[in-house]
């Protein structure tokens, strides 16, 4: 149902008469590359770059030129940018270029990862938007990220020049119960209602963890295989993702294992001995991300006026 429902926001945009600045975001494998790249790959002129963990400033320019190159020049090779605004003064090249009767399409996927610090990314964005893209009324401009609270923070409600420039802003939430049942049908896998209900407290909806269930086992073996033998798929996911998603994920993965550990809850003074932290900004801030990212919720418990 919720995947209708964005794909058909993504219908109203791409068929409206004006640029639109469009921001996506949500917790890593929840599906949002295929999404954009499964509903508008085939709508236009499309050009996607993705962001690398960790990499050099160079190599994502480089990975940029090379999806220049293949969207505009059949892949020869091109001159390596040596800054985005270089980077970004191409593009506006080749947009100038192609024909106004045809959507363009500009995926930027995992923008955390190109807006390193000091890597003038963001600065660059908003220039190319203000100043080109937002001119032109075929230009879909499509910026992705699984950092969810950086994606608020740094675009969507951005207080620098990128302020009230999004025009739309999609959070793709994981599948809730009915829609896990209909995603496991369509792929064919016999579970009744009981094994149904094994699998979601698992695996919570995520399509890409859903995509590694097997047919003709149930749910108990596919937990087994995926969860628990030395090569399972999701054997090493806790730290892969934390790793990928915060920049001291450390003291994020501490709390969540605290909390795990937790039926009711911890509150804020317990969380503080966790990471070894005093009351102020750091404690708020991993938890607001945890938030956002769709870890962990906050709630205020009955007959306290304050969450604590």
């Amino acid at each position: 149902m919720e995947e209708r429902l964005k794909k058909k926001k993504l219908s109203e945009l791409f068929h409206s008469n004006e640029s639109e600045f469009i921001a996506v975001y949500g917790r890593r494998r929840v599906g949002k590359t295929y999404l954009i790249s499964e509903y508008f790959q085939e709508k236009g002129i499309y050009f996607e770059v993705t962001g690398q963990l960790s990499a050099k400033v160079s190599d994502q320019l480089e990975n940029f030129s090379q999806s220049l190159a293949n969207t505009f020049f059949q892949g020869i090779e091109l001159q390596k940018p040596k800054t985005w605004k270089q980077a970004f003064n191409q593009l506006k090249n080749e947009i100038s270029k192609a024909s106004s009767s045809k959507k363009i399409i500009l995926f930027f996927d995992e923008v955390p990862w190109l807006a390193s610090r000091k890597s003038g990314f963001i600065s660059a964005l908003e220039y190319f938007w203000n100043t080109c893209a937002s001119r032109y009324k075929n230009i879909k401009l499509i910026v992705c990220g699984s950092a969810s609270s950086w994606m608020i923070q740094k675009i969507v409600n951005s207080k620098g020049g990128l302020h009230n420039r999004i025009t739309a802003s999609i959070r793709l939430m994981p599948f809730n119960l009915v829609e896990t049942k209909a995603f496991c049908n369509y792929r064919g896998l016999n579970l009744n209602d009981r094994q149904l209900l094994d699998i979601y407290m698992i695996m919570g909806g995520i399509p890409h963890y859903l995509r590694q269930l097997k047919k003709g086992l149930s749910a108990i073996q596919n937990i087994n295989e995926i969860c628990f033998t030395k090569d399972g798929f999701l054997v090493n996911e806790f730290d892969r993702l934390y790793d990928s998603l915060f920049d001291d994920s450390k003291d994020y993965k501490a709390i969540v294992t605290a909390l795990s550990k937790k039926r009711k809850g911890l509150v804020r003074k317990e969380l503080l001995a966790v990471i070894g932290a005093k009351p102020g900004g750091k404690l708020h801030r991993i938890l607001k991300n945890l938030e956002e990212a769709g870890f962990i919720d906050s709630y205020q418990a009955y007959k306290k006026k304050h969450k604590e």
